[in-house]
């Protein structure tokens, strides 16, 4: 039977695995009589994301556009909120979200810094409430469905505006395990051949750049990778605060997937396996932007990567519509451009921003960095009134 993924079943995690495992059987089981053909080892990927983007306790949460009470104000309008604000609970019983009482300093420097709130006491919960607007001086708090991006007041008074990023690579070069079996790859025992919502996450990537570690696999150093290295600037030039739990900082507020989920164990996979994923691929994408529910979608791979991605994400949501239709902006750097189109998904909120740039081998980082960071701020969404 086909689930209903609009319809919270527990925990968010439990709605992406079932979500997930629907759209990756049909790839995994072509995948599996390609790998019998071609005696070519296959490697799944799947999708990773920071704990900023979904609640660390796996609370079921508005990423579908509900109109629910589900991680925002409960049925007590009690938003329990321990990693979100500083306190038992981030809202009271009326609506107000108070913060600055439960704070370190006037600032209102608490737990998650990232969605606190200034002197004012205004928190916007623009990621993960259910609210508008909930301010403590306002004194009020809505339930307006799911919003797009981080918004709070920096020292100076001023709103600032943090985007929720998703960036998009071309595929693995090799991955953890060469298994096609759903069950095992999507285990909720996390088995040997399990990818999914492993306990590291992205968060592996900051670490080792940090400590500028090898992986065992090929002795692979993520400070070595420009793909990484321009990621990282870019996710960090828009979250830099540490985490009080670990002291990362943009590993936390971001995700990472591929447009092709699976790869031989070296290198891209070839046109045969593209043209036979490529519809797959698409179908599991939009399933990722649809739990994930970013305000940007970041695809360092190159237009013969990305196009056919960006106009079926278009074509599916946006029927008769083109490219230019949807553009929004355009960074020129170095000898490149990085183009940005925007399109509203179905039972969202915000407008989704897709930018498409060159992958970052052998390519100046510097000014990719600011082409990127350029274009994600010029396209901020604000969350609705």
């Amino acid at each position: 039977m086909t689930k209903d993924i609009n319809k919270p079943d527990g925990n968010w995690t439990g709605m992406a695995r079932s979500a997930l495992m629907q759209v990756y059987e049909p790839m995994l089981a072509k995948l599996e009589r390609y790998q019998a053909d071609s005696s070519m080892d296959v490697c799944p990927f799947v999708m990773q994301w920071g704990k900023g983007l979904i609640p660390a306790n796996g609370t079921a949460l508005h990423t579908y556009g509900l109109s629910g009470a589900t991680c925002g104000v409960g049925a007590d309008a009690a938003h329990r909120a321990t990693e979100y604000g500083a306190g038992a609970y981030a809202a009271g019983a009326d609506g107000v979200y108070r913060a600055a009482d439960q704070c370190a300093d006037a600032y209102a420097a608490h737990d998650a810094t990232e969605y606190g709130a200034g002197a004012d006491a205004a928190h916007w919960a623009a990621a993960y409430g259910a609210g508008a607007a909930n301010t403590a001086d306002a004194g009020t708090g809505t339930e307006a469905g799911a919003y797009s991006c981080v918004q709070n007041k920096d020292r100076t008074g001023n709103q600032t505006v943090r985007p929720r990023l998703l960036f998009c690579g071309r595929a693995t070069n090799g991955w953890l395990t060469s298994c096609l079996d759903p069950e095992a790859l999507f285990d909720t025992e996390y088995g040997p051949d399990c990818i999914f919502n492993l306990p590291s996450q992205i968060t592996w990537v900051e670490r080792d750049m940090r400590s500028n570690c090898k992986r065992s696999a090929g002795n692979y150093r993520c400070n070595s990778s420009p793909f990484w290295r321009v990621i990282s600037a870019t996710a960090g030039h828009f979250y830099s605060a540490p985490d009080p739990d670990d002291g990362l900082t943009w590993s936390h507020h971001t995700g990472w997937t591929n447009l092709y989920k699976a790869a031989p164990m070296s290198g891209n996979p070839p046109p045969g396996m593209k043209s036979l994923i490529f519809a797959d691929c698409l179908q599991i994408l939009k399933c990722e932007l649809d739990l994930l529910s970013p305000t940007h979608l970041i695809m360092l791979a190159g237009s013969s990567w990305y196009d056919p991605f960006v106009k079926g994400l278009i074509k599916c949501w946006h029927p008769g519509s083109n490219l230019n239709d949807h553009f929004a902006a355009v960074e020129l750097w170095d000898s490149y451009c990085a183009h940005a189109w925007q399109v509203q998904m179905p039972g969202k909120s915000h407008l989704l921003t897709i930018i498409g740039s060159e992958h970052p081998q052998r390519k100046a980082e510097l000014p990719h960095i600011k082409a990127l960071t350029s274009l994600i701020a010029a396209t901020m969404t604000q969350a609705p009134e």
